[in-house]
């Protein structure tokens, strides 16, 4: 595992799936658009930038119900033909983020995989299955269990997330007694490249979580 140099992450958060704010992106509405959302007499740009900048404020704020009720509210009056579809993406991938912090998982997973489905080719198609992952492994049954583990491994398939997912798994194989499983997401992830912040915390996430499956598992005396 080849760890490169990196800079200090900008945010921290309870969890290391990243938040994606469409406010880290240009600004979405062209000139042209923006003519023809006012002739169309929708809501104001101006009002449209407010409705953004206070949804991620609520989420840089850790006001996870607000964050998710204000993005909610944003994109029922964003014009689908004023807005790029990779800030549509971003939004929808927010609401999920919002409920995963705030322990709603299925409201996690019901977002999660509506962004999915939208956006099934878009920049955050693999963090949403990360993001569908982490909230059925918050439902803590049998069968969302097992659907985490097959969303997990289509995380893994994105080498940006693979560290990451790949902790997740491991994890989860773990709590469910599958030590061998849980052994091979390890090896596979110290295979991995490591550039950001967040796959080096899940690298030592991995790293120190190897010990404990070659100690839980010895047979008791």
């Amino acid at each position: 595992m080849r760890i490169t140099a990196m800079k200090a992450p900008k945010l921290t958060g309870l969890l290391t799936l990243l938040s994606l704010s469409a406010l880290d992106c240009a600004w979405f509405v062209s000139p042209v658009c923006e003519a023809q959302a006012q002739q169309e007499k929708a809501v104001p740009i101006a009002k449209l930038k407010l409705m953004l900048k206070e949804a991620d404020v609520a989420l840089e704020a850790r006001e996870y119900a607000n964050a998710a009720t204000k993005t909610e509210a944003l994109i029922k009056v964003l014009s689908p033909q004023a807005v790029t579809d990779e800030v549509m993406e971003r939004l929808y991938f927010n609401i999920g983020y919002a409920n995963l912090l705030n322990e709603r998982f299925p409201e996690a997973e019901v977002a999660f995989t509506n962004c999915a489905t939208k956006y099934p080719k878009g920049l955050l198609a693999s963090r949403c299955a990360l993001g569908v992952g982490k909230a059925c492994i918050g439902q803590n049954n049998p069968p969302k269990m097992q659907l985490a583990v097959m969303v997990l491994k289509v995380a893994m398939q994105d080498p940006k997330l693979n560290p990451e997912a790949g902790l997740a798994l491991a994890q989860l194989y773990r709590g469910m007694g599958k030590r061998k499983e849980a052994l091979g997401v390890i090896d596979t992830v110290m295979a991995a490249d490591i550039h950001t912040p967040g796959q080096t915390a899940a690298a030592l996430g991995v790293i120190n979580l190897r010990p404990q499956l070659t100690t839980s598992f010895l047979p008791k005396r």
